[in-house]
């Protein structure tokens, strides 16, 4: 059986790779619910336009500021991006019977953490509380409090069968294929 492994975004912790950081702790792992599209209705991807037009209006916000010039608007939306959503590193392995996917999400708990699997796309999406411990400065002014993360994978889950869990900040996704 060929395992196919790779990383979707970098993450901080240079040589240790998430599945690692995930076994670093003896508390046991906190189960979290996964729902289906069809079990979930229109409800994530409203959520998802929500948020793509708190992205756009903080986009034009940033385009006010700078005096109305054109030719920033890539910039402007990545910079209201970063401000609005919190980047979600991965690391994916595929094997011939199901995914494993691994998210970097420190800082938010189960109860934050909202999955969905439609047929070959796994949607994340998670709003934290505010932290008073984290500055705003380190963020260029906005503390990133939300995420919303879209994975096409090379071929349907079985979301009847997925199991997901949350340990030590990192959200742990098994999904089997259709034998």
């Amino acid at each position: 059986m060929a395992e196919v492994s790779r990383n979707c975004a970098t993450h901080d912790k240079h040589d240790e790779s998430l599945v690692n950081m995930e076994k670093t702790s003896d508390f046991p792992p906190t189960p979290i619910a996964i729902t289906t599209r069809a079990a979930s209705g229109d409800d994530f991807f409203n959520q998802a336009a929500e948020i793509t037009n708190k992205i756009a209006e903080r986009a034009y916000e940033l385009y006010q500021i700078r005096g109305s010039i054109d030719g920033f608007d890539q910039q402007d939306w990545l910079t209201a991006e970063s401000e609005i959503l919190k980047p979600v590193p991965l690391e994916i392995q595929e094997s011939e019977e199901s995914f494993l996917v691994f998210a970097d999400v420190p800082g938010f708990n189960a109860g934050h953490l909202a999955i969905e699997i439609d047929g070959p796309r796994l949607l994340l999406h998670a709003t934290q509380d505010p932290n008073p411990d984290l500055r705003a400065a380190d963020f260029g002014g906005a503390v990133p409090r939300q995420i919303l993360r879209t994975i096409e994978l090379s071929q349907p889950a079985l979301a009847a069968e997925a199991h997901a869990e949350l340990k030590n900040g990192v959200l742990r996704l098994t999904l089997p294929k259709p034998k």
